[in-house]
């Protein structure tokens, strides 16, 4: 089995996020309201886009991530 990873995002601000993980798969493509918050697990590597990333605090396996 593959081990998966988790990416937690949490959104200040409306921005659009897509995560996709290894194989190509979406895990998460959706506008987020101010003060929601997502959880996703998949396999790395990532390709992740980011719509106003300054509004937007991601962690990584617990690992809190600049986005600056």
């Amino acid at each position: 089995m593959i081990p998966k990873t988790r990416i937690a995002l949490t959104f200040a601000q409306l921005s659009w996020v897509e995560v996709k993980q290894a194989d190509g798969k979406i895990l998460l493509s959706q506008l987020n309201q101010p003060g929601t918050s997502k959880v996703i697990e998949g396999v790395p590597p990532f390709e992740i886009g980011i719509g106003n990333a300054g509004s937007v605090h991601l962690t990584y396996d617990d690992a809190p991530v600049d986005l600056r």
